[in-house]
């Protein structure tokens, strides 16, 4: 993931010297793409802060290991 940052802020600082507005876009979807890549972080903190409080995670444990049971019986 980080190959790819960096590879389009090689290619925006590159075509920078060639066409300025080319480059403003280069840089506006990777501004976009940091941020995506921080709210989907955001939302990964809030499911697991979710499941780890509401005893979701136990629960779905013992679901997964009773169907397992069930299907080797």
């Amino acid at each position: 993931m980080f190959s790819m940052v960096l590879t389009g802020i090689l290619a925006a600082i590159d075509v920078i010297g060639g066409s300025a507005l080319v480059g403003i876009f280069y840089f506006i979807g990777f501004g976009f793409f940091c941020l995506e890549s921080l709210m989907s972080v955001w939302v990964f903190q809030q499911v697991l802060m979710y499941f780890r409080g509401s005893g979701k995670a136990a629960e779905l444990k013992r679901e997964a290991a009773r169907g397992t049971m069930m299907a080797a019986l």
